[in-house]
């Protein structure tokens, strides 16, 4: 019985193994760590991005403004 058995955890990748066990878990945590972080970083540039185009479109609209007092004046 014994043999059996641990020819079964051999095939399936010692995953009776309570180290592998905890190296997966660990491995899990790390992954997530690891695509949080990343997250936040997009999370960071795509705000910023946002920001710095809401700017230029803020001032795309006060050049707009500009120019149509000034085409109003003109044909006054």
């Amino acid at each position: 019985m014994l043999v059996v058995l641990a020819t079964w955890e051999a095939k399936a990748g010692g995953l009776l193994d309570p180290r592998n066990s905890r190296l997966q878990t660990i491995e899990i945590v790390i992954f997530k760590i690891i695509t949080q972080k990343l997250l936040e970083h997009k999370l960071k540039e795509c705000t910023e991005q946002y920001k710095t185009s809401e700017n230029v479109l803020r001032a795309l609209q006060n050049v707009g403004q500009i120019g149509s007092e000034v085409l109003k004046n003109l044909t006054e």
